[in-house]
């Protein structure tokens, strides 16, 4: 039986959305029947010895050190994924080490929005919203965004009127934040918060699309240059707000057709089972 083994970047480090993402996949592979583990990206990793008929799955932040390829050469197939947002599995790791965004730009293109892995629960909790949205704003700008990054993000929408506003993180900013926020450090149930707010300021990875997924004007606010590659491409399925206050917001037929659901584990599953 084919084996796999995931290196993930330190959720403490860069985020959540690595283990997030591969736990949704490692769901799919243990139901095709399926070994899936899943190994935090540590400087211990090069010492794990692991049988030859593993094939090692890389979903590392660009910022991440790759495993050296003494540790590499003891799998069967190595499979990277593209860190621009797309997750595009790709044989002996082309994606992940190719430098040029032109090059990113035409595997994406071949691959539209179908390997995006949205949280399953997403549209449970669209569906779940019993009453209006509530009357507050959510700031989430990445696990690991500074205190900068959201004081900018507050001052975008200084001009607009005055509401309750909730800043998730996963790190405590140490800010001397206005009377009407909220600091939310972790958040178990970050889904849901989504859902209940009126609008969202993320950053340009998973919570962009999973906002819009959910019907929320989004502002975008980009935290490095692939994120604002993501959104640019995202861009032609989404929709100004009228306001022109920068929010957006999905245009769900394009989004359809594009093929943008919750379903990318599953195809990406048969993709990398496949994968030559």
């Amino acid at each position: 039986m084919k084996r796999f083994l995931c290196v993930i970047s330190d959720p403490q480090i860069f985020g959540r959305g690595h283990l997030a993402r591969q736990v949704e996949l490692q769901n799919e592979f243990m139901r095709h029947g399926f070994e899936y583990q899943i190994q935090i990206n540590t400087l211990d990793i090069k010492n794990l010895t692991m049988p030859q008929n593993h094939t090692i799955v890389l979903d590392l932040s660009i910022h991440d050190s790759e495993p050296p390829t003494s540790y590499l050469n003891q799998f069967s197939q190595s499979i990277g994924f593209d860190w621009s947002g797309e997750f595009i599995p790709d044989l002996n790791l082309v994606v992940v080490k190719h430098p040029e965004r032109q090059y990113r730009a035409k595997i994406a293109t071949e691959y539209g929005l179908q390997n995006l892995i949205i949280n399953r629960n997403l549209p449970a909790a669209r569906l779940s919203q019993e009453s209006p949205s509530k009357e507050f704003l959510l700031i989430s700008l990445g696990y690991s965004a500074r205190g900068e990054s959201y004081l900018r993000a507050l001052a975008e929408i200084q001009n607009l009127p005055s509401m309750q506003i909730i800043v998730a993180t996963g790190i405590d900013l140490d800010l001397d934040l206005p009377s009407n926020c909220q600091v939310v450090i972790d958040s178990p149930n970050f889904v849901e918060l989504m859902a209940n707010s009126k609008a969202v300021i993320s950053n340009g990875g998973t919570t962009y699309v999973e906002a819009l997924l959910l019907g929320k004007p989004v502002l975008a606010m980009p935290q490095n240059s692939e994120e604002q590659y993501f959104v640019e491409t995202l861009s032609n399925l989404t929709i100004k707000d009228s306001s022109n206050s920068g929010f957006r917001s999905l245009d769900f037929r394009k989004a359809l057709e594009a093929g943008m659901d919750t379903n990318g584990a599953e195809r990406l599953c048969n993709q990398m089972l496949g994968v030559r």
